[in-house]
């Protein structure tokens, strides 16, 4: 059975390559449709419900009076008995990301209220660039109570490894 004639000049006009691809397009379009539309006949519904929230929503009262928001920031830092384990935590994320870490020197120091104990660390660092960053970026995120001081970073024609000097502060609540 031979196709009809307007197919047949089609086909011969296009191709069969180009027709099978407008088909498929064209299916594709009518099962996009067909799943796309029934969802957003929900989003007016889900607008209405979200300006209903919004209308509705009270801001948390803030407190901001110093004694409170000091005393809340000591309270969220941990305490020095958690030293090792975050010095555990940055020799494995060293690890993790090739970075070699010799000769690491720290200091521990009081502040001038007694409050906090810092431990100023200094990490000699021999790794690519890619990887000191990334470390860097990580260690912060999982040490919220670490703060990068100082980056100094060498490298010398042609070799894709950069020395870095990294200097970190750890700040922890004092007492156990």
């Amino acid at each position: 059975m031979k196709p009809p004639l307007y197919l047949q000049y089609l086909i011969r006009r296009y191709g069969i390559g180009r027709l099978a691809t407008l088909l498929v397009c064209l299916i594709s379009m009518i099962w996009l449709f067909a799943l796309t539309l029934p969802e957003r006949a929900k989003i007016p519904p889900l607008k209405q419900q979200l300006a209903q929230l919004a209308q509705h929503r009270q801001p948390a009262p803030v407190n901001l009076e110093p004694e409170i928001v000091a005393a809340t920031f000591f309270a969220d830092l941990p305490k020095e008995v958690t030293w090792t384990q975050q010095l555990e935590l940055l020799f494995d994320t060293a690890f993790e990301h090739d970075i070699y870490l010799s000769n690491v020197e720290y200091k521990q120091e009081t502040d001038t209220s007694g409050q906090l104990t810092l431990y100023k660390l200094v990490l000699p660092v021999s790794a690519t660039y890619t990887n000191t960053r990334v470390f860097i970026q990580e260690l912060l995120e999982m040490l919220p109570n670490a703060a990068l001081d100082q980056i100094i970073l060498n490298r010398e024609e042609g070799k894709a490894e950069i020395a870095a000097k990294l200097q970190f502060t750890l700040y922890f609540r004092r007492g156990t």
